[in-house]
């Protein structure tokens, strides 16, 4: 009890440190200097649930980051998390439940909430304290309420098709105008989640029904056709302001789904065009649209996706008119310094002494599970599938993978499968992130055989075997950042 009324006072502290320096902070955001982010709170679990780590996720669109910090909970249930950030943004809190915050650089917020296998226990128990307390309300309001709801589309026995989407969403129009409204009009509605409810408005129902698209070829279902009326808001998208960018998940989303827009059209145009050949059609379109601060996120977002994959094939390419595009923009510096980083990494990749890359013996790729089991000799094997373009694997190496790794190096095999990725990309990933663990390089025959054999659906995806050599699991929920995957380990080793 004593370390929760601590808490309440910490939180109180920087509640007050914050209110009275609000002029302060508001010099330090123009002048984009970092500040601190607090989310502090304490949970109290019902049920058999263990919270033993939450985890803050969010997206730093204008250094085009992901974020992902993990903190510990204690024996009271209470955390404290401290991010330092330049931006407004949202963020998205897991742990048994999910619960979404915005925030700017300086913002303390205060949750207190229960957690149980009723989804009801969340909703009925959460409370928000701290600078932005209103803020993070409202905004759950608003999640909550939303009119249209997209579970029945993704279902695994759904009839329900992209047609079906289309006719919701007109019939709903007029609701979701309304709904928007009444948060606009009303005076609770604080400035930051009014910019970030905006750029919902302009992008939010493009990207639902465009994530759905994916989603839908990826399963073999129906798509339209480019004429089809479901794209025809894709040829007049509203402009991008710098007050949308608070939203920077939704803007994200709504860069992808433009550049996968733009490539579908072009590769219709262009049918014997290759993957590099597209992209640089799409980099000459977007240069075309100058001062466009939509295009000019579009071009970054491509340039420093290629770099992520340490590559430096597309900027050099293209990098006339990627500097031109950008000359007016402060992303032209973030692409020159990744540019560099990437360029002396792919130079001198500097592997950590505890990484081992390693090829197999046997010739038949059905054999290679069997011949990781045996290389293990006894111990409980964690294999991360992953790839050197996958943004969450990477998300998982920066903290989560090492510190897994330092608790359980003696007693757990640690295998590192590198699937559908370039080859050379793949040792610079190792020294970049210093990936401790034996590593295996899988052609696309090889993978297809392991992504069968383990029923593998994306990136990344952890398969976890006994000491007995047995299939324990194999799916993305037991990533290292999630609590239960240490229990489960500490569980197979005593076995």
């Amino acid at each position: 009890m004593n370390s929760y009324k601590h808490l309440i006072a910490l939180i109180m502290a920087i509640v007050l440190l914050n209110s009275c320096n609000s002029d302060r902070k508001k010099e330090i955001l123009e002048n984009d200097a970092p500040q601190t982010i607090y989310i502090a709170g304490h949970v109290t679990v019902v049920d058999s649930l263990d919270t033993g780590k939450i985890t803050a996720y969010g997206y730093d669109l204008k250094n085009r980051e992901s974020i992902q910090k993990d903190t510990e909970v204690d024996e009271q249930g209470n955390f404290v998390i401290e991010l330092e950030q330049t931006q407004p943004m949202p963020l998205t809190l897991y742990s048994n439940s999910v619960i979404e915050v915005l925030a700017s650089p300086g913002d303390s917020i205060f949750i207190d909430f229960k957690e149980g296998e009723d989804p009801e226990i969340l909703e009925k128990s959460l409370t928000f304290s701290g600078s932005q307390a209103t803020t993070q309300e409202q905004l759950r309001k608003f999640e909550e309420g939303f009119p249209i709801r997209m579970d029945d589309f993704y279902a695994a026995d759904t009839d329900l098709d992209y047609n079906d989407l289309q006719e919701l969403i007109e019939m709903r129009k007029e609701d979701i105008t309304a709904y928007y409204q009444s948060f606009y009009t009303d005076n609770t509605t604080s400035p930051l989640l009014m910019d970030y409810l905006k750029a919902r408005e302009k992008y939010g129902m493009m990207n639902t029904k465009m994530d759905y698209l994916s989603y839908a070829d990826y399963y073999g279902k129906p798509i339209p056709d480019l004429e089809d009326v479901y794209f025809q808001e894709m040829d007049s998208l509203p402009e991008l302001e710098e007050k949308d960018l608070v939203n920077s998940m939704v803007v994200n989303d709504a860069l992808h789904n433009y550049a996968l827009y733009t490539n579908r059209v072009l590769k219709e145009l262009h049918p014997e065009a290759s993957n590099e050949e597209l992209d640089r059609l799409i980099l000459e379109r977007a240069a075309e649209r100058r001062g466009s601060l939509m295009h000019q996120h579009m071009i970054a977002m491509m340039v420093v996706a290629d770099f992520g994959d340490h590559s430096t094939e597309m900027y050099e390419t293209n990098r006339e008119k990627v500097d031109s595009a950008l000359s007016e923009s402060e992303l032209l510096g973030l692409v020159q310094n990744k540019y560099q980083d990437t360029k002396n990494l792919l130079e001198q990749p500097q592997l950590p002494e505890e990484a081992q890359l390693m090829t197999f013996t046997s010739e038949d790729p059905k054999q290679y599970l069997d011949e990781i089991i045996a290389n293990a000799n006894g111990k409980v094997i964690y294999i991360d599938n992953w790839a050197t373009w996958c943004g969450p694997c990477k998300a998982e190496f920066k903290e989560a993978s090492p510190k897994l790794h330092e608790k359980f190096k003696d007693q757990v095999e640690f295998v590192y499968l590198c699937h559908e990725s370039k080859q050379r990309s793949y040792q610079p990933s190792i020294a970049e992130f210093q990936i401790k663990g034996k590593h295996y390089f899988l052609d696309k025959e090889e993978g297809r055989v392991i992504q069968q054999q383990i029923e593998l659906e994306g990136f990344p995806t952890y398969t976890i075997y006994n000491k007995k050599g047995e299939l324990v699991l194999s799916d993305y929920i037991h990533r290292p950042s999630y609590g239960p995957t240490t229990e489960l380990l500490s569980q197979l080793i005593n076995e």
